[in-house]
């Protein structure tokens, strides 16, 4: 048992490192209306929200310079009805500034068909229009590592499929 919460605090460690190379972190939590039912299903469908993000951002050749201003760490979670979700914490940096991250996104709301929100407020004063959404706030808390964290299960150097990285999405 101690074995676990060491390595747990290395991968929130980890998680922190990242954060302190970003000017700003912003946390997103991606449910669908319909849960997919594998990892690669739920890589898959959330590509779309990453490259017109990036490519909004960015622009058309943003697949080539994500990289310098990014960093995209996330993980699988299984809900309360065991429905498959993704959180992910994206570094921002390189000049951008991560409201400015932010307020793109909620500006892709349509175009992704996901309600996009930015806080539990937010969530309760807008009506929803899409069966899917996102939850993108920013991220003054270091907490959020530890809850981003809290389904792994690690053993020994194991630890179970629940990380996405950008290659998991991109690639």
């Amino acid at each position: 048992m101690i074995g676990y919460w060491f390595e747990r605090y290395e991968v929130v460690n980890w998680l922190k490192r990242i954060a302190v190379g970003s000017d700003g972190l912003l946390f997103l939590s991606v449910r669908f209306v319909v849960p997919p039912t594998t990892k690669n299903e739920l890589c898959r469908r959330c590509k779309p929200i990453f490259c017109r993000l990036f490519k909004s951002l960015l622009g058309r050749h943003w697949n080539k310079v994500y990289g310098r201003y990014f960093t995209l760490v996330g993980v699988q979670e299984f809900g309360r009805y065991g429905n498959r979700h993704a959180h992910f914490i994206l570094g921002v940096g390189g000049g951008l500034k991560v409201v400015e991250v932010q307020s793109t996104l909620c500006g892709l709301s349509c175009k992704l068909n996901m309600d996009i929100w930015t806080s539990e407020e937010d969530k309760q004063t807008s009506p929803k229009q899409f069966g899917t959404d996102i939850m993108a706030k920013l991220v003054y808390s270091a907490r959020v590592d530890e809850y981003i964290t809290k389904e792994l299960q690690i053993n020994g150097t194991r630890m179970n499929d629940n990380f996405i990285l950008d290659t998991d999405i991109f690639y």
